[in-house]
C-alpha cells in the first residue's frame, strides 16, 4: 500500500550485495560474499557461529556504527557521536590482532534511482576506503571517489545519502536504520520507548525532516534548562539552610562565644593538619633516599657476586687436574678409552702424555695454574661480605622508613579528613571569622541573601528557557498530530493486518499525548497496553517488528521498496506462534519487500511456514555452518542440523502455498 500523497516517502537502502573480508569470527572463510534477491534472505546457523555479527557487519558498513546495547538514546545527534567508538569495541576479539588492518565491510545497495557501492576499514572512523554512487539506467557513474581521502570519501557520503533518502541529515539515517528499520540483539521496543518513538514518527510521517532534528533539539534545551532549574533550586534551599542557622545562632544570648569557641577549634585542627602533612612529607623524603641507597647497594652486591664468580670459574678452570675427572681416571685404571673404547697400553701412555705435558687430554688445551691467585678471590670474599651486611643494615633502614612513612601518611590523611568534615559542619559560623559577634555573623547572612537572591534569579531565566522550549516543542508536536491524523487511515490499517497475522487478534494503535511528549498506544481487543509487562515477551517482540514493518511499508515508494533487518527472537515463540510470526514475515516479503534475518537451525515451524509461502521465488536460505568451526557437541549432533536444512528446503520447493494476507501490499 503506497503513502498517501501528502507524506513524504523515505528511500531507504535496499542491500544488493555484502561482502565481508578477514573477519576472523569466520575463520573457515577469509571472505564472504552474499547476493541479495527478492524477498527473505535467512541466514540459518547453530548459536554462537556469528549471525548476529552478520547483520551488525552490515549497518557498520551503511552507517559507521554498531549500536551500543548499553547506550540510553537521548538525541540523534548525541547517539551517533557517543556511538562512533563502540565499533572497535565490538569487532576486537571478532577480528583478530593480525586481520586488524585486513578487516573491512565492501556494501552495494539501492537508493531511489542510484546504486552506491562503498567499503568501509573495521578500524577506520569516519572513513571509508572506496566509495562510488551509480545512477540506474544509462545515466552512469555519478560519483567516482577514488581520487578522494579516505576521510573525504565519508563526507561526500554523509551529503550524498541523506538527500537520496528524504532526510535532513547522515544522523536521521542513521537512528532510523539502527534504531526503526532492523530488529538486533539488543531487543529494543520502539512501543515502549516513547522518545525513540517519537523520534521515528517525525521523520516517517513529518512532511518535513527539519521539524525532526528541530523537535529533539528542542527537547534536549527543554530538559538541559529543566535539569539547571532543579539544580539553581537546590542551592537556593542550602543557602535558605543556612541563614536560617545563622539567624538562630543570631537569635542566641551565646552566639559571639560560640563562634569565638568554633574559630578556636577549626585553628587547632588546621595547625595539627599542618604538621602532619609537613611530618608526612619529610617522613616521605626519607623513606625515598632509603629507596636509593637500597637500590645502590643491591646493585653492589649483584656486581660483586657476578665478579666473585666469574674469578672462582676462572681459577677453577686453569687449576683443574684432569687425571682426577672420573672418566679420564677410568681410561687409565682399565687401560680402555672411556670415549671411542680403544684398548692397550699405548692409551695409557698418551694419555699421561699429554697430562704431563700440561694440556687436557681431550683437547689439548693448557690446563696448568697462571694469571689470577686465590689472593684475589680472598679480596673479592672480603669486598661482598661487607656489602652483603651494608646491605642488610640499609634494608633494616628501609623497612623502617617504609613503615615511618606509611603511619605517617595515614595520620596526615585522617588529619585532613578532620578538618574536612568539621568545615562542613559548622560552615555557617566559620565564614563569619576573623570578625566576631552577632554583627559578623548578620554581615555573613546578608551575603547568603545576595547569593541566594542571584541564584533565585539565574533559575527564573532557566525556567522561563525551558517553558519556551516547551511551547515550540508542542507547536512542532501538534503539527505532528495533524500529519499523522491524515495518515492514520492508511497506515493503521497496514500494522493491524501486519499483527493480526501474527496474534490472531484484532490489536489497535493510537496517538496518545503525553505529558512528556506524544507516543503510539496498543490496544489488545480495545484494552490498552501502556505497561511492557501487560504483553507477553514473544507478543511484544513480534508486534514490535510488525510496526517496523507497517512503518517501513507505509514511507516506501511504491516502486522502490526497501529492506528491514530482524535477528529472530525465535526463542520466546511456541509452536503455534513461530507458524503465525512466519506468515507475518511471508506478508511483509510478498508484498515485495527484503527481508534480511537470521534464524538457528531447528525444525522451527516460522522458517518452514516462511518456506512454504515465499517458495524458492521469494526466499533463499543460508547455511553458515561452513563459515566457522562447529564446537564438539555441535559436530557430534550435525545430522540434526543437515536434517533441519532438508526439511526446510522441501518446504522451499514446494512453495508458494499463497495466503491471502500476503498479497497486500
Amino acid at each position: 500500500m503506497p503513502a498517501p500523497s501528502s507524506a513524504r516517502q523515505l528511500r531507504m537502502p535496499r542491500l544488493l550485495k555484502v561482502r565481508l573480508d578477514h573477519f576472523s569470527l569466520y575463520s573457515s572463510k577469509k571472505t564472504i560474499e552474499v547476493l541479495f534477491t527478492k524477498g527473505a534472505f535467512c541466514l540459518a546457523g547453530a548459536n554462537g557461529l556469528g549471525k548476529s555479527t552478520f547483520l551488525a557487519a552490515i549497518n557498520f558498513g551503511l552507517t559507521g556504527i554498531v549500536a551500543d546495547p548499553n547506550r540510553k538514546f537521548e538525541s540523534v545527534a548525541e547517539y551517533y557521536s557517543y556511538s562512533l567508538g563502540f565499533a572497535d569495541e565490538f569487532f576486537d576479539g571478532r577480528v583478530n590482532e593480525g586481520d586488524r588492518e585486513r578487516a573491512q565491510v565492501s556494501l552495494d545497495f539501492e537508493v531511489g534511482a542510484k546504486v552506491f557501492h562503498l567499503t568501509r576499514g573495521v578500524f577506520e572512523r569516519e572513513r571509508l576506503r572506496a566509495l562510488s554512487v551509480e545512477a540506474l539506467g544509462a545515466h552512469g557513474v555519478e560519483l567516482d571517489a577514488r581520487r578522494s581521502t579516505p576521510s573525504e570519501r565519508h563526507e561526500q557520503l554523509v551529503h550524498v545519502l541523506p538527500t537520496e533518502i528524504g532526510l535532513d541529515s547522515f544522523e536521521q539515517f542513521v537512528f532510523l536504520q539502527q534504531f526503526v528499520f532492523t530488529f538486533d540483539e539488543r531487543r529494543h521496543l520502539l512501543f515502549w520507548d516513547d522518545r525513540v518513538l517519537e523520534q521515528a514518527m517525525h521523520l516517517c510521517f513529518g512532511l518535513d525532516p527539519r521539524d525532526a532534528d528541530k523537535a529533539d533539539s528542542l527537547r534536549r534545551e527543554a530538559e538541559g534548562a529543566d535539569s539547571l532549574v532543579r539544580n539553581f533550586q537546590w542551592q537556593a534551599t542550602q543557602l535558605r539552610k543556612k541563614v536560617q542557622q545563622l539567624e538562630s545562632i543570631v537569635d542566641s544570648e551565646d552566639a559571639g562565644e560560640e563562634v569565638e569557641e568554633v574559630v578556636a577549634q577549626y585553628k587547632k585542627l588546621t595547625a595539627e593538619r599542618d604538621g602532619a602533612e609537613k611530618l608526612a612529607r619529610k617522613a616521605e623524603e626519607q623513606r625515598q633516599d632509603a629507596e636509593v641507597l637500597f637500590a645502590k647497594m643491591t646493585a653492589e652486591v649483584a656486581t660483586l657476586s657476578t665478579e666473585y664468580e666469574r674469578v672462582f670459574g676462572d681459577y677453577v678452570k686453569r687449576n683443574a687436574n684432569p687425571a682426577a675427572h672420573p672418566l679420564v681416571k677410568s681410561t687409565l685404571d682399565d687401560q680402555r678409552c672411556g670415549l671411542c673404547a680403544t684398548q692397550g697400553q699405548q692409551v695409557v701412555i698418551a694419555i699421561k702424555a699429554r697430562i704431563d705435558s700440561g694440556s687436557c687430554p681431550l683437547c689439548n688445551s693448557p690446563v696448568l695454574a697462571h694469571g689470577r691467585t686465590p689472593h684475589l678471590l680472598k679480596e673479592l670474599d672480603s669486598k661482598l661480605a661487607k656489602a652483603k651486611e651494608d646491605l642488610g643494615e640499609v634494608t633494616t633502614r628501609r623497612n623502617r622508613l617504609v613503615a615511618e612513612a606509611s603511619s605517617a601518611v595515614r595520620r596526615s590523611n585522617d588529619s585532613i579528613s578532620t578538618v574536612d568534615k568539621f568545615e562542613r559542619e559548622h560552615a555557617s559560623l566559620l565564614s563569619a571569622e576573623p570578625a566576631k559577634g552577632e554583627s559578623a555573623v548578620q554581615r555573613t547572612v546578608t551575603g547568603y541573601r545576595e547569593q541566594m537572591q542571584s541564584i533565585l534569579l539565574k533559575k527564573q531565566r532557566q525556567y522561563d528557557k525551558r517553558e519556551k522550549k516547551r511551547k515550540e516543542l508542542r507547536r512542532l508536536q501538534r503539527k505532528l498530530i495533524a500529519q499523522y491524523s491524515e495518515a492514520e487511515e492508511l497506515f493503521v490499517p497496514i500494522f493491524k493486518d501486519l499483527a493480526h497475522s501474527f496474534l490472531g487478534i484484532d490489536l489497535n494503535i493510537q496517538l496518545e499525548a503525553r505529558s512528556g511528549g506524544i507516543a503510539l498506544t496498543l490496544s489488545v481487543r480495545d484494552t490498552p497496553r501502556r505497561m511492557i509487562f501487560q504483553l507477553s515477551e514473544s507478543q511484544r517482540f513480534f508486534v514490535d517488528i510488525a510496526l517496523r514493518m507497517a512503518l517501513l511499508k507505509f514511507t516506501s515508494p511504491a516502486d522502490k521498496k526497501a529492506c528491514l533487518l530482524i535477528d529472530t527472537p525465535e526463542g520466546a515463540l511456541d509452536i503455534a506462534y513461530e507458524k503465525r510470526a512466519g506468515d507475518m514475515f511471508a506478508q511483509f516479503v510478498l508484498g515485495g519487500f527484503n527481508l534480511i534475518f537470521t534464524a538457528n537451525i531447528n525444525t522451527s515451524q516460522l522458517l518452514l511456514e516462511l518456506a512454504s509461502l515465499c517458495g524458492k521465488s521469494h526466499m533463499r536460505l543460508c547455511r553458515m555452518t561452513s563459515w566457522t568451526e562447529l564446537s564438539e557437541v555441535q559436530r557430534e549432533e550435525e545430522g540434526l542440523f543437515n536434517k533441519a536444512y532438508r526439511q526446510i528446503n522441501v518446504a522451499l520447493g514446494k512453495g508458494t502455498r499463497r495466503n491471502p494476507r500476503a498479497t497486500h501490499a
